[in-house]
């Protein structure tokens, strides 16, 4: 794998995908839409630092890029709360497929989404791929809570650590990972991924989500515990983390203050 796409690159996933991509020697295309040059955004490009192997492009400017078998990464999972930037990635992935040179396509889910069959967006997705007989390879894989510096909002472990937490929030409460070691698993199994194989990542320690919520606030009440996802046509990749909980929720908190506060 040496040539990829990454969409949504300055996301919360896209963006750890474009960095472990780089550490890899890959060639990475960051597509985003976003054209805020937020504090934040600058940043992440900066933690990356200069790299011949980046290229950060606009759809149209990609096809003159792409003369050799390429690898694309759709982080859906990074787009589920805003209707105007899922239909962004809808119509991003809508020009990509007549690309002939991208062969392959790797989907991350939410965790949540696997047995869900009424999502629109995940429908709409379905239907492009769908209509398009050339792709050789299309990969889900499904993430439960990823968490770690930079995460969005949307998430509870983010709400707590603002101060602000609601009962809107986008977690898996079955499950928690590092978003660094979970897309370690991600990137790193790619080339042993078979066409329309789903993959759910899960933690190898128990109980993660709630610990991370009761480090980050030990008052706070507890849904009630969900069962995790057991079904045979979904494979498991066990991660195992390379830090603590602790530490990565440090990173997070240490993150909010250098750039949010």
């Amino acid at each position: 794998m040496e040539s990829t796409i990454v969409c949504g690159a300055m996301h919360f996933v896209g963006f750890e995908i474009c960095k472990e991509l780089l550490n890899r020697g890959c060639s990475v295309i960051a597509i985003d839409n976003e054209e805020q040059a937020e504090r934040f955004h600058l940043e992440k490009w900066l933690e990356i630092g200069r790299n011949a192997n980046l290229m950060r492009l606009s759809i149209e400017e990609i096809r003159d890029e792409i003369d050799s078998e390429t690898v694309c990464f759709i982080p859906f999972i990074d787009f589920l709360r805003s209707s105007e930037k899922m239909n962004d990635l809808l119509n991003t992935v809508e020009n990509l497929i007549q690309m002939e040179n991208i062969t392959e396509y790797h989907i991350i889910y939410p965790s949540q989404y696997y047995h869900s069959f009424s999502d629109m967006d995940k429908r709409k997705l379905h239907t492009i791929f769908q209509k398009n007989n050339r792709i050789k390879k299309v990969v889900e894989y499904y993430a439960p809570t990823l968490y770690g510096p930079w995460q969005p909002n949307t998430y509870l472990f983010q709400q707590l650590i603002e101060g602000k937490p609601t009962d809107d929030y986008l977690d898996d409460q079955r499950d928690a990972i590092f978003i660094e070691d979970a897309v370690k698993e991600i990137v790193g199994n790619t080339k042993a991924t078979e066409h329309g194989q789903s993959l759910l990542l899960r933690n190898v320690q128990s109980d993660t989500w709630r610990n991370c919520i009761l480090f980050l606030n030990e008052s706070f009440s507890m849904p009630d515990e969900k069962k995790m996802i057991d079904n045979s046509d979904i494979q498991i990749i066990n991660v195992k983390e390379q830090r603590s909980y602790q530490e990565g929720l440090i990173m997070q908190m240490e993150c909010f203050k250098r750039f949010y506060e």
